[in-house]
């Protein structure tokens, strides 16, 4: 551990460095922050890196307790730091506060980030996200580290390394370690990597925009270094915060691939069962009548929730420029940890059509789930409109409900399925269309029950039109549970359900399919070929016998 005696005593001024920083360095400035964090108080530092890096104030600040952060990992991490916003507190005195907090139990978050010490008011206890690349070589291997803290700004963030990567504390900490330089390998990785945050430029902050100060003053590039090693470590970091998104476990479409789809299915061409086409077909979904709702007076006052005008116009105009697109998946963000539900009906509205932000289902649907868990039944009813216009989409929009009712299935003592077993058995379920048909008019009559004045009347409607059956399917399709014991149970075993066998005689095309759970389609396609050849090559063998006798 770094002596607190031998931290620099003067550090510089983040607004003169950040004017003096190359353009192209900006990633290294920018922070992915893992996906729970955009629904959550933290998000505040977030928000708050521009003002920060252009008006904040280089001081001191000892970490609170002991954690992950530690130890060598690729998570960003969360701590507690005490600080002195004025800078006028000795580290050693600093320390001491903070051990004396780390012997007391950890307080919740709340809703502000930074609250003063009442023993001793001068000083400052903030929470704030430890984004491992700005470290000296992302591991705590001092407790004193410099941050940045700006009046009238309810968050703090730690200075990036790089920044003070010319003091003595920052060559001991390297030392103290392996010799992994951070800064030297991130700026190194951008030589290769220019487009460094691919797939997440939405996500990560502050934006271009935000820093319009950056690279306003001649400045050298930082040094780089070639180091496997170090780059490596900047991967992972990168890594780990968007596996946490939603869009990183989709197999997901290029812009391109989705454009050529949606313009075959404009002009009535087939195109195709690609992903690229779900993709496309929400694009070019209708949501008028749920979009509509969220500027609706009634339905706002019902809910208690309104929403600025120029945020929906701007939603809706669809023509926002690349500077003002951040700024406006911002905003929704901040009021929706400002308690504001609707907010996220729109982010879950942007994320399903790839409207100023990445194209990705998980995330629409992750959205839409917060809007109905929060309250507001608009998110239920858009999830259940994108599921309808896009049903090749469910094992994207529809998984975390699939998981989560597969995860109450009571199952005989000693008799459930492994893991594997069941995560196959719900996304063969997710591809049952009179299943997904079903989990969609599910989530309508949820928004009728919560309080939704026109779900009922949409669900009519969809009857109508086709889009839903007037009676349910087969129980099989109904219930995941009736489908996990049907798919992983014994015969013997599985609950009776009096009107199953009925539905299937009735109905045909509900037959649960008879594939075995390890097994694929394209299995199922060979065997069902290979009956057909051998049946063939017999009847082959029958005619040339009866044509040798009759000779």
């Amino acid at each position: 551990m770094l002596n607190a005696a031998d931290f620099p005593a003067t550090l510089p001024v983040c607004a003169d460095a950040v004017a003096r920083t190359p353009q192209h360095e900006l990633p290294y400035l920018q922070i992915l922050p893992p996906f729970e964090l955009l629904a959550s108080p933290l998000y505040a530092q977030i928000d708050a890196l521009a003002r920060l890096y252009t008006a904040g104030r280089s001081v001191c600040a000892a970490v609170v307790g002991n954690g992950a952060a530690f130890e060598a990992g690729e998570d960003a991490e969360i701590v507690d730091v005490v600080y002195d916003p004025a800078g006028r507190t000795a580290p050693q005195d600093l320390l001491a506060a903070a051990e004396v907090l780390g012997s007391q139990t950890p307080q919740p978050l709340s809703g502000s980030l930074i609250r003063p010490l009442p023993a001793r008011p001068q000083l400052r206890l903030a929470r704030m996200l430890l984004w491992r690349p700005h470290l000296p070589d992302g591991v705590l291997r001092a407790r004193c580290v410099p941050i940045l803290a700006a009046e009238g700004v309810a968050a703090v963030t730690l200075l990036p390394a790089r920044y003070w990567a010319h003091t003595p504390y920052y060559r001991q900490w390297v030392a103290a370690g392996q010799g992994l330089d951070a800064a030297a390998a991130f700026a190194g990785l951008l030589a290769q990597e220019p487009v460094f945050w691919k797939g997440f430029a939405d996500a990560v902050r502050p934006s271009a925009a935000e820093l319009p100060t950056l690279g306003s003053v001649p400045g050298t590039a930082f040094q780089a270094a070639d180091d496997a090693r170090g780059k490596q470590f900047v991967r992972n970091c990168r890594w780990q915060a968007g596996r946490s998104y939603g869009r990183s476990s989709e197999q997901g479409a290029g812009d391109d691939a989705v454009m050529v789809a949606a313009k075959k299915l404009v002009s009535g061409q087939h195109a195709g069962n690609d992903g690229a086409v779900r993709y496309a077909k929400l694009r070019l979904a209708d949501f008028g009548g749920a979009f509509a709702e969220l500027a609706d007076d009634a339905l706002n006052r019902l809910l208690n929730s309104r929403t600025p005008d120029k945020i929906h116009q701007a939603v809706q105009s669809g023509r926002l420029n690349a500077q003002q697109a951040p700024a406006l998946v911002a905003a929704l963000l901040r009021l929706y940890n400002s308690g504001q539900a609707n907010a996220a009906v729109y982010l879950a509205y942007l994320y399903g059509k790839g409207l100023y932000v990445s194209q990705s289902l998980r995330e629409a649907a992750a959205w839409a789930r917060r809007a109905a868990a929060a309250g507001d039944w608009r998110g239920l009813r858009l999830h259940a409109e994108m599921v309808l216009a896009a049903p090749e989409a469910a094992p994207e929009l529809l998984s975390a409900d699939a998981e989560e009712q597969a995860a109450a299935v009571a199952w005989p003592q000693g008799k459930a399925p492994d893991e594997r077993k069941i995560a196959t058995a719900v996304s063969q379920f997710l591809v049952q269309d009179p299943a997904v048909r079903q989990m969609a008019r599910a989530k309508l009559l949820q928004a009728a029950q919560a309080g939704h004045p026109h779900a009922e009347a949409r669900i009519a409607e969809l009857v109508a039109q086709g889009a839903l059956t007037a009676a349910p399917p087969a129980p099989q399709y109904s219930d995941i549970a009736v489908w996990l014991n049907n798919r992983l149970q014994p015969r013997s075993s599985r609950p009776h359900t009096p009107s199953e066998e009925d539905d299937i005689v009735v109905f045909p095309e509900n037959m649960p399919e008879l594939m075995q759970d390890d097994e694929d389609p394209y299995r199922q396609k060979f065997i069902r070929l290979g009956i057909a050849a051998a049946f063939g090559l017999f009847l082959a063998v029958v005619m040339v016998v009866v044509m040798r006798l009759i000779a």
